[in-house]
C-alpha cells in the first residue's frame, strides 16, 4: 500500500497548496510566494513583478541600472512607474 502524502494547512515560501492540501514548488524563478505552479503573488527581495507578465519576477538592476531595490508606484492613478528605493554600491539615488 502506497503512503499518503502529508496534508498541509499552509505552505513554505516558494510553494503553493494543491487541491489535495499538499505543497508543490512554484515554477516562477525568484518568486517568494505563489498561488499556483506558474502564478507568482510576491517576488523575492530585489525583484519585482513584470508589468507585461505579472507571473515573472525581474531584477530591479536589469530595469534601472545601478538599482538594487525598487517598487512599482502608481502616479495620478493612470500610469505605473518604477521607483528605485536603494542603489548598488557606487551609485547615488536622485530624486
Amino acid at each position: 500500500m502506497a503512503a499518503t502524502p502529508a496534508q498541509c494547512s499552509t505552505c513554505m515560501d516558494g510553494y503553493y497548496k494543491e487541491a489535495n492540501n499538499t505543497c508543490s514548488a512554484c515554477n516562477v524563478l525568484n518568486c517568494e510566494k505563489c498561488s499556483g505552479i506558474d502564478k507568482c503573488s510576491s517576488c523575492k527581495e530585489t525583484f519585482i513583478p513584470s508589468l507585461n507578465n505579472g507571473d515573472v519576477c525581474i531584477s530591479c538592476g536589469n530595469v534601472i541600472p545601478g538599482c538594487s531595490s525598487c517598487k512599482w508606484s502608481i502616479e495620478f492613478a493612470t500610469s505605473n512607474s518604477l521607483k528605485c528605493d536603494t542603489c548598488m554600491t557606487g551609485y547615488v539615488l536622485l530624486n
